[in-house]
């Protein structure tokens, strides 16, 4: 089901330089890859530029995000009936001559930061590897950092970006968030007409504006905190566990994007029942941030069996502390996280049935 792009970007929230950053690095960073591909079902050579696209993801984790773009201006995309209907008019602004440049429009092609590379923003898919490694070594003015969750008690999705500059720019620049779906089971020309092809990062949903949401302050040193909601995502038509959201900055001036982050659409609780859950427990993480391990501490009123987990930004389980059942009173569970990666986790509780969630930063 299509929403008014418009009225999603009325739920957007800019929060500037109120706290710390807790999603964000503040070190400089080079620049991360963002593949914006333009495809279509009917397209018999697009499966090949699927390949492509999964190929560099793969060789780039963390550093590439692709997002594939259905616009409604090309007879590619056109549906027949009992096909897909992935189209957006959101993209045919960009998969146009008029903002790509040159003399021809093609597909499967894509825009790698959109950068003009031969007169033209539009690439072929023998071009995507080659300025994606060029694009992830040159350094970036600017971080981006996000998260995700899924609010089952509002049925909304909470988007979190934060956007920390490294060096001044006088540019102006804005900030685009965007959300894709992946495994879509549907027909795909050029895969032996199966309607069975798995379709990854279809563009569902645009949070900003067409060509971004502005930054307001673009010197060294500052943070810029953006909140996005989308409300009644389950009855969006979407499958929520396969949703993935791309927040990038984009140089209004110069036409190019400067970088990027991607996260998958983690399901937690962060709503004011967590809320109250926390308050009833007293419970406490420390410390947080923390190197290595920390702990957790917790009230019961009653014996309870506990469980707790740790997921990545991505939605993974990278983490359980051993079952066990809370007693009456203070309760203390370690969580030994040593071995994974600095970052941002999604910290999990679980009290008897009730559950709750809490954002941890390992150093």
């Amino acid at each position: 089901m299509k929403k008014n792009l418009l009225l999603l970007a009325l739920f957007a929230l800019t929060f500037g330089y109120i706290g710390a950053q807790s999603l964000v690095s503040t070190t400089p960073e080079n620049k991360k890859y963002i593949l914006e591909e333009f495809t279509g079902i009917n397209c018999p050579n697009c499966p090949g530029g699927h390949t492509t696209a999964a190929n560099i993801l793969a060789a780039h984790p963390g550093d590439a995000f692709v997002v594939a773009y259905h616009p409604t201006n090309s007879s590619y995309t056109t549906p027949s009936s009992g096909q897909p209907d992935f189209r957006r008019s959101f993209a045919d602004a960009f998969y146009s001559l008029s903002y790509l440049g040159g003399s021809s429009r093609f597909m499967p092609s894509a825009m790698n930061n959109r950068r003009t590379v031969g007169g033209t923003k539009i690439q072929s898919t023998n071009a995507w590897a080659s300025n994606g490694n060029t694009i992830l070594s040159e350094s970036s003015p600017v971080n981006v950092g996000l998260e995700a969750i899924y609010d089952s008690n509002k049925d909304s999705i909470e988007i979190r970006v934060e956007v920390y500059f490294t060096s001044s720019v006088t540019n102006a620049h804005t900030i685009n968030v965007v959300m894709s779906e992946n495994n879509i089971i549907g027909y795909q020309s050029g895969s032996g007409g199966s309607a069975t092809y798995n379709h990854e990062h279809v563009f569902r949903e645009a949070f900003t504006s067409q060509w971004g949401d502005a930054i307001s302050n673009t010197s060294q040193g500052d943070l810029t905190k953006f909140k996005f909601y989308f409300p009644a995502a389950s009855t969006a038509g979407y499958d929520l566990s396969n949703l993935d959201v791309l927040a990038f900055v984009y140089d209004s001036d110069g036409q190019e994007v400067m970088t990027g982050n991607g996260t998958h659409v983690i399901d937690g609780v962060i709503t004011s029942v967590a809320d109250d859950l926390q308050a009833e427990l007293d419970l406490t993480v420390a410390p947080n941030p923390f190197s290595g391990s920390t702990q957790i501490f917790f009230n019961l009123d009653n014996a309870a069996p506990v469980a707790v987990s740790m997921l990545d930004l991505m939605g993974k389980k990278v983490y359980s502390a051993p079952a066990m059942t809370g007693k009456a009173g203070q309760n203390v569970i370690n969580v030994d996280a040593a071995g994974l990666s600095s970052g941002v986790y999604l910290l999990q509780m679980d009290v008897n049935g009730q559950k709750t969630s809490r954002k941890v930063i390992l150093d």
